[in-house]
């Protein structure tokens, strides 16, 4: 048995040995990550399952380990989440090209002051699509519509919502979660790059607008 198995089997232990209601709560914390990838503490139905993680935090890093997923923490935005480590290569194209835009998005209103004070950002639909094929250079969604149907993987994982403006119902907003930092960073970024290279996406023009912009957010 390997070692992450040996520490993993003696967490479960620790955990039945709390009791069975300890142990439910742990199970439901277990099926709420894994159903909607990421919790958030200021979301009233989230609360109690994300501060169950947080206090076992050992037990749900060998557990969602265990079924190959990469785990964060983030306490200061105030989220837990999940990755399947196949994430990216589950994805299509046009759904890779979308969550490179919301980051770039995320990451150029986080620039220009214009996140709110839980560190997400709004944007027109509208907006959105027309940035969107500025940035990727392509037409990732032809329709309004067509571009909802991609949002919805990420409005299922918990770092977009689409809903309609407080105060002019008629226009619709995409609200960004700052969990697209998490979705999108390190090891993720460099496996999306090679599937994007295996799918002949011009890369390089991506990237330098990326680095353009990090420039521009240690400059600010």
């Amino acid at each position: 048995m390997s070692k992450r198995l040996k520490e993993f089997s003696a967490l479960v232990k620790r955990a039945e040995d709390l009791g069975e209601d300890i142990e439910e709560a742990l199970r439901q914390a277990a099926y709420q990550l894994q159903s909607r990838q990421f919790l958030y503490q200021r979301k009233g139905r989230h609360r109690r399952h994300y501060d169950m993680i947080l206090r076992y935090q050992d037990y749900y890093l060998a557990l969602m380990d265990a079924l190959d997923f990469d785990m964060v923490i983030n306490e200061e935005r105030g989220y837990v989440g999940v990755l399947p480590r196949s994430f990216a290569r589950r994805m299509s194209l046009n759904s890779t090209l979308l969550l490179f835009t919301l980051r770039y998005i995320y990451d150029e209103e986080l620039i220009g002051f214009n996140a709110e004070d839980d560190g997400c950002v709004q944007v027109t639909l509208e907006d959105f699509e027309i940035r969107c094929k500025q940035f990727t250079k392509r037409d990732v969604a032809k329709s309004a519509p067509e571009l909802k149907s991609l949002l919805e993987t990420f409005i299922h994982a918990g770092v977009v919502e689409v809903g309609p403006d407080e105060e002019f119902p008629e226009i619709e907003r995409i609200k960004i979660y700052p969990s697209i930092t998490s979705l999108l960073s390190g090891d993720m970024l460099q496996r999306i790059e090679v599937y994007m290279r295996a799918e002949d996406v011009d890369t390089q023009s991506i990237e330098a607008e990326a680095e353009e912009q990090e420039d521009h957010g240690e400059m600010a």
